[in-house]
């Protein structure tokens, strides 16, 4: 008599939190969860680059996810810097081959969903470009933002952050 077994995926992700909102990252794109550290500056860098630190003898570039996607709250309006608190965190990640460090404003917590949770990204307009959004995920009664890691930074900004190195 053969069995049928249903197989239930489940999915781990890294839950943060920029400005009011809860975002994700699958956790195989996570390296590690660092507390702020010295981000040394770069000239001419994009606005959203806060600049590189060193991590154990390696120049990782770090964005700031909020500048990144134009999320205003928590931002000093007076000079566009980001507000680090106790709280905040530089999550290492692997983006399209690349270390990349991204600035948060609190790591909550690392969750185990069933697949059947996540939902597909609404879409809400044609000219907003969405592609970093995987999907949403109705988690403990709030909607979770999906990540796409590898569609944070386009092709063209992923080689512009190789010369950073």
């Amino acid at each position: 008599m053969s069995k049928n077994i249903n197989t239930i995926k489940i999915l781990q992700l890294v839950e943060f939190v920029l400005g009011n909102d809860t975002y994700a990252l699958p956790l195989n794109n996570v390296q590690e969860i660092i507390k702020i550290v010295e981000i040394i500056y770069i000239p001419k860098a994009p606005s959203f680059v806060e600049g590189v630190i060193n991590l154990r003898d390696k120049i990782v570039p770090v964005i700031d996810l909020k500048k990144r996607f134009d999320i205003k709250n928590n931002l000093n309006e007076d000079n566009n810097k980001i507000k680090i608190k106790a709280s905040s965190r530089i999550i290492i990640s692997e983006i399209a081959s690349h270390t990349i460090g991204l600035i948060v404003d609190h790591v909550k917590q690392v969750i185990n969903v069933e697949e059947s949770h996540f939902e597909n990204k609404p879409e809400i307009t044609n000219s907003i470009d969405q592609d970093f959004i995987e999907g949403m995920l109705k988690y403990n009664n709030k909607i979770i933002i999906i990540l796409n890691p590898n569609k944070i930074l386009s092709s063209s900004e992923t080689n512009n952050l190789n010369c950073l190195k």
